[in-house]
């Protein structure tokens, strides 16, 4: 792949990953939750769910997932039905843990979800985002060289993609562990928690609708 021809995927990758989106909130939630390491567990199962992606639009896979298709439409109404079920189990865990008077620690290791449920929790989410399915499967083809190896291409610009993810991601990460140091009362960081579960609510709705 040509330097300026990188640049531009770079640039253009970037853009859209600042953007919030489903994954950003769910590397927000759990770092607010259970702290900013916590956040590599969700970045790893995000990365693995779009070197999947990668691999199908390199092997022409990708081609099915017109908006128009019925494997579109499955991905679409599932990941929406998964992110308001998300939305409301954070909304109704917050709820049940009203009034409870336990310490920061002991409250944060009886809280910690295991790895491998956060891992899957966070595959379902990027998986279930047909907008990320439909963009790459859209996107890394324009970028394409015909004339240069087409696996060196889709490894470079993977590769591309897992930097700028870890990131960003990281970079919104520590954001959140910095706000979540400052918020002392327990009452708005309940309230932090119910907006988040909302926040996935509504982009659950908003996938559906759209």
């Amino acid at each position: 792949m040509a330097f300026d021809t990188w640049l531009l995927f770079f640039v253009a990758y970037l853009l859209v990953t600042l953007s919030p989106g489903p994954n950003v909130l769910l590397v927000v939630t759990h770092a607010m939750k259970y702290g900013y390491r916590a956040i590599f567990t969700v970045i790893a199962a995000n990365l693995l769910c779009q070197l999947a992606i990668v691999v199908a639009v390199a092997t022409g896979i990708g081609a099915l997932m017109t908006v128009d298709s019925v494997a579109f439409k499955t991905v679409k109404y599932v990941g929406a039905a998964y992110l308001v079920y998300l939305g409301l189990k954070i909304i109704l865990t917050t709820y049940k843990s009203r009034g409870h008077s336990v310490s920061a620690s002991h409250a944060h290791s009886k809280s910690v979800p295991s790895i491998k449920r956060r891992f899957a929790e966070a595959f379902f989410v990027s998986a279930g985002n047909p907008k990320t399915v439909v963009f790459l499967a859209a996107f890394l083809p324009q970028f394409v060289e015909p004339s240069a190896s087409l696996a060196l291409q889709f490894v470079e610009m993977y590769l591309t993609v897992a930097v700028i993810v870890l990131g960003i991601h990281a970079a919104y990460a520590w954001a959140a562990v910095s706000v979540r140091k400052r918020v002392v009362s327990s009452s708005l960081r309940k309230g932090t928690s119910y907006a988040s579960g909302g926040l996935f609510v509504a982009l659950g709705a908003g996938l559906s609708g759209s």
